[in-house]
């Protein structure tokens, strides 16, 4: 992830506004050896950011495609997921 040398005020907004490009996570902002690092929390290896904003209208593209799919393809409807599958499916969809 990027390293900033400042004094804190910019990796603040980028930790509250931006979530990680490789996961979607959340980041955290460390310091060491006088320099602040932004990174993703889940320590995933991404590079770079999006937008909070983008990575919920993101999901919620996501959550309208499924349910159209759902409502188009009656024969996928009946098949449910085990919590497990859904819990790791969300995972790799959104990181959570």
């Amino acid at each position: 992830m990027p390293t900033q040398k400042t004094n804190g005020v910019f990796n603040t907004t980028l930790v509250r506004s931006y979530r990680c490009a490789r996961c979607w996570g959340r980041l955290i902002e460390k310091y060491a050896n006088g320099l602040y690092s932004v990174q993703c929390a889940k320590n995933c290896g991404g590079e770079g950011f999006l937008t909070e904003h983008y990575v919920m209208e993101r999901k919620m593209v996501s959550a309208a495609e499924a349910a159209e799919v759902e409502a188009n393809y009656p024969q996928l409807a009946g098949e449910r997921m085990s919590p497990d599958e859904l819990k790791k499916a969300r995972r790799s969809l959104f990181g959570e």
